[in-house]
């Protein structure tokens, strides 16, 4: 590694550039690794190879359990172990929840962990992407304070992508829009934008 920094230093390469150097210093001299790597296949082909390794992720595994078990209504929301849980586990957990959720169900997560109340910018935007989809109304002044505090892009679009699904949806985003779009970079204003008024098409 030391000696392929070295020899590359200060420059750019190509894909064949690094082909060439990996097949010079390892896998020539090495016909039983060159055999185990498919170059190739890494390179140029879609998707992982078939060797490559795969990885279990515990953490998540049993974040999965807790998210399937609440699900099935067979434990409270508060009776979750997530004292101890990363962002990633949160964003894991959110994900993993059914695709419908009535309001009794939303309400009960958030009262047990406070979620739209959360300020981590991850979790709070999962939840009230949730709160969007879900009709939860607790959760619509923490949007609009989200919407026009947050400028960054990948957490503005999804938002009003789903805000815009349904008419009243709509007048929300338009209206919170107006209020935040004087904040937003351009490039983000040309996003929303086209979002809640897209140009016609022939």
């Amino acid at each position: 590694m030391k000696a392929y920094f070295a020899h590359f230093a200060f420059r750019s390469i190509t894909t064949a550039d690094f082909a060439a150097y990996l097949d010079e210093h390892l896998l020539r001299t090495d016909a039983a690794l060159a055999a185990k790597v498919p170059l190739a296949e890494w390179l140029y082909k879609p998707g992982l190879p078939g060797v490559a390794p795969t990885f279990r992720a515990q953490a998540f595994e049993a974040v999965e359990r807790q998210a399937k078990t609440w699900s099935n209504g067979a434990i409270a929301a508060k009776d979750l172990k997530t004292e101890a849980w990363s962002t990633q586990e949160w964003l894991h957990f959110l994900e993993e929840l059914p695709k419908a959720l009535t309001a009794t169900r939303m309400t009960e997560l958030d009262d047990a962990f406070g979620l739209t109340k959360r300020t981590n910018a991850e979790v709070i935007f999962q939840w009230l992407l949730l709160s969007v989809r879900h009709g939860y109304e607790p959760a619509a002044p923490r949007l609009e304070e989200f919407l026009t505090a947050q400028g960054r892009r990948k957490f503005l679009k999804p938002l009003y992508e789903e805000l815009v699904k349904t008419p009243a949806g709509k007048e929300q985003a338009r209206r919170i829009y107006a209020k935040a779009r004087p904040t937003y970079h351009p490039i983000a204003v040309a996003t929303i934008d086209a979002i809640l008024d897209p140009p016609a098409t022939n």
